[in-house]
């Protein structure tokens, strides 16, 4: 009797363990969706794709960054339809022009969107900066 007890007591516990995780998990929504993330994603590469047209730029003249993105479409740099597009998609892009001896920290392209920025700078990488200091802390 000893061992049919202990084997329905360690069922009830296993059995009452697996409710509340599932009960836990449902209770607790994730961080952040994956449509959110995968928008984020889409809006760093954005950014990070004008910087490169920009390097690009630089590069043809001698280390000059051009004074606006519309110096890109005016040289080709940058197609007119797909500089439209982007300026129809985050009306509140903008572009900073870095100077020769500017670090390598220096924004060049910035996208607010969904609680924070996509930002590209002048070193050669893109990022999602999110606009509070607690989330922020939290990862």
């Amino acid at each position: 009797m000893g061992k049919r007890l202990w084997r329905r007591w360690v069922a009830t516990l296993f059995g009452a363990l697996a409710v509340l995780m599932l009960l836990a998990g449902l209770a607790i929504p994730p961080y952040t969706s994956p449509g959110v993330s995968a928008r984020r994603a889409s809006v760093v590469q954005d950014a990070w794709n004008l910087a490169k047209v920009a390097f690009a730029y630089a590069t043809d003249h001698d280390g000059n960054y051009p004074d606006s993105l519309d110096v890109l479409v005016e040289q080709n740099y940058l197609p007119a339809k797909s500089y439209k597009d982007l300026l129809t998609k985050y009306p509140a892009l903008t572009y900073t022009k870095p100077t020769r001896n500017a670090s390598d920290e220096t924004t060049v392209v910035a996208i607010p969107i969904d609680g924070g920025t996509a930002v590209a700078f002048k070193g050669g990488y893109a990022r999602f900066e999110r606009s509070d200091q607690s989330s922020r802390s939290a990862q």
